[in-house]
């Protein structure tokens, strides 16, 4: 089916004359909000008006956006606001295929010096929007010069070649305090950042980790996730962090885990493994865990402008690669081939079983 470009256009002025619900994009469906004259560009969802006159239900309508992760969704909505108020200024139609308009509008955000990430976002989120307005993809060469030109423009950002070596994080924690003699605050950034390097799993992943999913045994610590993550496709299971007890003391995983679980009881008034150490203790976000990485790298002494929260997957997954065989890499950081990892995250690691315990090599 293809949407008249005249019920669309139709629809969405009348919305303004009757004050009829417009959709708006949330996190996983379509809310139905009351429509004003005051109503922001940034409130007025395109895709959802290209919905309604599809004449779809509002359970199709959420099916439909379920295709998109809550986070693709987030970024979408932002950039066709971005994308309506331009239309707005120039007289252009929002529904309207055209390519010239389009490299007008990324354009206009290249001159805002945002990242490429950016533009490239947004070029995609009207793309999208033309392809449910119309149900057709829109592929042009020039539009891809268009884009190889932005690339092009780019400053030239330093990146590093290598990579730290986790033994560095490792032994500043062999030289602090036990467990249970370092603050809440120094025991859940060691918590989080043994976890990452025990694992080489997202930020996104370590904040998922629920206590109620959660099984102990003398050897080994394991993580049931069941929240859809970045990489849960279709059916495909989310992964089961497993956390072995090793040897060292101070660096132990398992022991650490237990310590933290143990010392945070009282204060945990949700399932959510990581909480913030102050008053009222609440679920630590994505950004909390990773600027806690960050921190911590910074307080080992390694340049966090070249080495961002990130790395600890590069890290642990490339230190680990030269102990244990390939498969062991990608099952622990959940790829589903070796092209990401040698593209991506493989990086020589300075200094020389099962995934952690390589990890933890000197």
């Amino acid at each position: 089916m293809v949407v008249q470009r005249s019920s669309v256009t139709d629809q969405r002025s009348g919305n303004a004359a009757s004050q009829s619900p417009t959709a708006t994009i949330t996190n996983s469906a379509i809310q139905e909000t009351s429509a004003t004259t005051q109503d922001t560009p940034a409130r007025v969802s395109l895709v959802g008006t290209i919905i309604r006159a599809r004449g779809l239900s509002a359970t199709a309508g959420k099916i439909l956006l379920a295709s998109w992760k809550p986070a693709t969704i987030r970024q979408y909505d932002t950039q066709l606001a971005k994308w309506q108020q331009f239309c707005a200024t120039t007289n252009d139609d929002p529904y309207s295929v055209s390519e010239n308009a389009l490299m007008n509008f990324l354009a206009t955000l290249k001159d805002k010096n945002l990242k490429k990430s950016t533009i490239a976002t947004a070029k995609a989120a009207v793309l999208n929007l033309w392809l449910l307005s119309d149900g057709v993809k829109l592929e042009s060469h020039v539009l891809s010069l268009f884009m190889r030109g932005i690339s092009q423009l780019e400053p030239v950002r330093t990146k590093a070649r290598g990579i730290w070596d986790p033994s560095i994080v490792l032994e500043m924690y062999q030289n602090m305090p036990e467990n249970w003699d370092l603050s809440l605050l120094q025991l859940t950034k060691k918590c989080v950042m043994l976890i990452a390097l025990a694992t080489a799993q997202r930020v996104q992943t370590l904040r998922a980790l629920d206590v109620w999913n959660i099984t102990v045994t003398t050897t080994a610590v394991a993580f049931v996730i069941d929240t859809r993550l970045k990489q849960t496709l279709g059916d495909r299971e989310t992964p089961l962090l497993y956390l072995p007890r090793i040897k060292e003391g101070k660096t132990c995983v398992w022991n650490c885990v237990m310590t933290y679980i143990l010392r945070t009881r009282k204060l945990r008034k949700v399932g959510d493994l990581f909480i913030i150490s102050k008053p009222p203790h609440t679920p630590a976000t994505s950004t909390t865990i990773s600027r806690w990485l960050r921190e911590v790298l910074q307080q080992a002494g390694i340049n966090i402008a070249l080495y961002k929260a990130h790395s600890t997957r590069a890290a642990a997954s490339s230190k680990a690669s030269k102990f244990v065989p390939i498969h062991k890499v990608l099952e622990a950081a959940d790829w589903r081939g070796k092209t990401v990892f040698e593209k991506h995250y493989c990086r020589e690691v300075s200094g020389r079983g099962d995934f952690a315990d390589a990890v933890w090599q000197q």
